[in-house]
């Protein structure tokens, strides 16, 4: 698997306080062979204090962990919605556990996707390539609601199809 992004793109921040998940992330993404820089923050508020630099390029995309510390992630994702620099950077929101009203705030509030974590590698691998790809076929036009909340078992299923 190879993915091929405009430069843009090459950057993506995770905002993720789990050193589990982010090592598990870093080797999926090391896996697709996709040629980008990632960089990490393991808490809202750096992650805002980043993103508010303007003189500081976007990233290409945004995975963001609902529940961290100093500022959780539906407070990121509100802020970073609010600034006209960041309004069109695509956040795709990660959690161990989504509930159906959640799914419809962060929809309502602008997420690009809500993916629950999987876990497995393999599995983390397959979410974020889907992931990707689906952002670049947009092109930022927004995406129906029944196609926002994307769990593990969505891709293993459109894998085997």
């Amino acid at each position: 698997m190879f993915l091929s992004f405009p430069l843009y793109a090459q950057h993506i921040f995770l905002a993720e306080d789990d050193e589990d998940d982010y090592f598990l992330f870093e080797y999926a993404l090391k896996e697709l062979n996709f040629p980008c820089t990632l960089t990490r923050f393991n808490n809202g508020e750096a992650l805002m204090q980043a993103l508010r630099d303007e003189g500081q390029p976007v990233p290409g995309v945004l995975f963001l962990d609902l529940n961290m510390p100093r500022k959780n992630g539906k407070e990121c994702l509100l802020e970073i919605k609010a600034l006209k620099h960041l309004e069109l950077l695509p956040v795709i929101v990660l959690s161990t556990s989504i509930s159906p009203e959640m799914v419809n705030r962060l929809y309502n509030e602008g997420a690009k996707y809500c993916i629950r974590k999987p876990e497995d590698a393999s599995m983390l691998r397959e979410i974020i390539y889907q992931s990707l790809t689906r952002i670049l076929q947009q092109n930022g036009s927004a995406i129906p609601m029944e196609e926002f909340a994307l769990s593990p078992e969505f891709y293993h299923n459109e894998a085997e199809q």
